[in-house]
């Protein structure tokens, strides 16, 4: 009996030798109804092996397409998650709300006027939406709270230090795809870690990804 398997159709269980040695054949095919199911066994198999391929297909053509702006977009949206997640269950860093319904990861300095920064976690923390977008940044809230939370030595450090020490980033579309990948995996093992992090190990921890991201790594 060594090699045989028992057919999965209940109405036949007899034992049998898969053809070619196929580890996987589940019915003996001895019987009409035994080979129907095998067939249907087969043609479900290559519907999930076809669908694979077209997601797969799909996703290449997507990126194939996407511009390089969409890139940049994509690893916007990683980096503030894991600001976010640093952030979790602290207060809003622009107006104190502890209860915030809507969570936006906030840039002291703003994109559009230090796109050089706009992936620094230091200049990335969480607020709330309405001072993030309806009250324009609350850049006085921002700064209140920054050295009420980190001291002013470290508020001197975001508000001034980064903007010198970064001026520019140079980045190609396969950097921005490796980046997005760094990215996903610091926000997997954070959501896996499902920590509160205290004032210091969110410094710390946004000094260390960002090494590991590789864009600011001095």
């Amino acid at each position: 009996n060594s090699g045989m398997k028992r057919c999965k159709n209940p109405n036949s269980r007899d034992r049998f030798v898969p053809m070619n040695n196929n580890a996987l054949q589940k019915y003996c095919l001895k019987k009409d109804e035994c080979r129907k199911l095998g067939y249907s066994d087969l043609i479900e198999k290559q519907k999930k092996q076809d669908a694979k391929i077209t997601r797969q297909r799909n996703k290449d053509l997507k990126e194939a397409v996407r511009s390089i702006g969409e890139w940049k977009q994509l690893l916007q949206d990683e980096i503030n998650l894991i600001a976010r997640l640093l952030d979790r269950g602290h207060p809003c860093m622009m107006c104190g709300n502890p209860r915030m319904k809507r969570i936006n990861g906030c840039h002291y300095h703003s994109v559009g006027a230090n796109a050089s920064i706009r992936y620094n976690l230091l200049n990335i923390w969480h607020g709330c939406h309405s001072c993030n977008s309806e009250k324009g940044g609350n850049i006085i809230g921002y700064d209140t709270c920054l050295i009420a939370t980190f001291g002013e030595e470290f508020w001197n450090e975001v508000k001034f230090d980064l903007v010198l020490e970064n001026k520019r980033i140079d980045m190609r579309m396969p950097d921005y795809k490796e980046k997005i990948q760094i990215a996903r995996e610091i926000v997997r093992e954070l959501r896996k870690a499902d920590r509160i992090y205290d004032c210091y190990e969110r410094v710390e921890l946004r000094d260390k990804y960002n090494k590991r991201i590789g864009i600011y790594a001095n």
